[in-house]
């Protein structure tokens, strides 16, 4: 399992992309803060429990990186928008985005643990051989 967090996310960057800025009160803003980290860790563990973590600073590599911010911003972002959305009574689908991403970042994590792009492992066959 891989002992680095990906860095490629921050919660400015979820601020960004909600378009949320500080209103200059103390006690709101770290409020809000606190708000958009659970909702951001809740998103980065999501994310890599959805892909896999066998692979050391695979969140981090060049090719999904940028792949892999997009997925947690996304998902954070539902998360702070619709907390109705993570309880219990009417269930809401997850967005298609959401899921095109996560299915990238499988078959590249699939690539990079010795798998086939298609997010299938390699297995050796004996099919058609006979002793």
């Amino acid at each position: 399992m891989a002992d680095e967090t990906p860095n490629a996310v921050t919660i400015d960057g979820l601020k960004r992309s909600l378009r949320i800025i500080d209103t200059g009160n103390t006690t709101i803003d770290t409020q809000t803060d606190a708000i958009l980290t659970g909702c951001l860790n809740a998103a980065e563990q999501y994310i890599q429990n959805a892909v896999g973590t066998d692979v050391d600073g695979f969140f981090d590599g060049d090719k999904v990186k940028e792949l892999y911010a997009i997925a947690v911003y996304a998902l954070a972002a539902t998360y702070y928008q619709n907390p109705a959305s993570i309880s219990t009574g009417q269930t809401y689908d997850v967005n298609p985005m959401l899921n095109s991403i996560v299915g990238q970042l499988r078959g590249e994590y699939a690539m990079q643990n010795g798998g086939d792009d298609d997010g299938a492992t390699s297995q050796s066959s004996t099919a058609g051989h006979s002793d």
